[in-house]
């Protein structure tokens, strides 16, 4: 986490740090506040099992986004000029 917060910063210019932080925790909450939600509804019409496995499988893949990123290549954090 510390890593994905440091690179977030340093592309954020001074001024906008602030709002960049709280659009992150905003769509971060959201993002918990749908899964959770799917999750229940998965769980309640299909099976727990189920849920647990697709949660599982989702888990498993959320590597991949970083994998395909300049991210993997980058050498250094980006710096504001």
């Amino acid at each position: 986490m510390a890593a994905s917060s440091t690179l977030r910063q340093g592309a954020t210019p001074d001024e906008l740090l602030g709002r960049m932080n709280a659009t992150f925790r905003f769509l971060l909450t959201g993002a918990l506040t749908i899964g959770a939600v799917l999750a229940g509804v998965l769980g309640q019409y299909a099976t727990v099992r189920t849920a647990l496995v697709v949660g599982a499988a989702a888990n498993a893949l959320t590597w991949l986004p970083v994998f395909f990123s300049p991210l993997r290549t980058l050498d250094r954090p980006p710096t504001v000029d």
